[in-house]
């Protein structure tokens, strides 16, 4: 079976905001599931997992919807909450009682602080994540990953992907922030790394 791990679904006037859509023009159109859905069996593709690309727990409900509407194609849902939030269990609970949901994404990149992973309520939304078998996936920067080895090695039992590499500039070679980021991540925890590619 092929599963694609990494699908986002939106269109204009869905009510979420999307930060790439405002920066490429182009990808404010319509990438509903059902335009998908025809492109998966001639593409080898079974199942997808949908990723949210909204800070929004409203996106999280309508992740879920949509893989309910679509069921014979969605295998998971990574959602978003906001884990230094009041209430974040109240609403991990909420979310994880539809068995499609997966995970959640730490969108460290859109976040101002660099070290917000090391925050203590998020140590603690970690260990909730861990507890019930989610996987946390890790959008973050070469400037995050330091912070991240820190925080991840203290969550053995935590499932964590990392979105694109921890995001490497173009020459490897120079960018010693995410060569020693990446380094402490496989060395001291045990986070997977996602890699994928895309073209406009």
């Amino acid at each position: 079976m092929i599963v694609d791990t990494h699908v986002h679904v939106w269109w204009p006037g869905d009510g979420h905001r999307v930060l790439i859509r405002e920066r490429v023009a182009r990808l404010d159109a319509d990438f509903g599931f059902r335009k998908l859905r025809p492109l998966l069996k001639p593409a080898g593709v079974d199942k997808v997992i949908l990723v949210s690309a909204a800070q929004s727990f409203d996106e999280t409900n309508r992740l879920l919807a949509v893989a309910g509407q679509f069921s014979d194609h969605v295998a998971g849902v990574i959602g978003y909450l906001d884990l230094d939030a009041d209430g974040f269990e109240e609403r991990l609970d909420e979310a994880a009682s539809n068995a499609i949901l997966a995970g959640l994404r730490l969108p460290l990149v859109v976040i101002d602080d660099p070290a917000w992973i090391s925050r203590p309520r998020v140590g603690a939304a970690l260990a909730a994540l861990a507890a019930k078998g989610l996987v946390a996936q890790v959008l973050a920067a070469p400037v995050h990953l330091a912070a991240c080895a820190d925080v991840l090695a203290e969550h053995r039992d935590l499932k964590v992907i990392v979105d694109h590499a921890g995001n490497p500039g173009v020459e490897l070679q120079s960018d010693a922030i995410w060569r020693d980021g990446i380094e402490a991540l496989g060395t001291r925890t045990r986070a997977l790394c996602k890699v994928g590619d895309f073209s406009l």
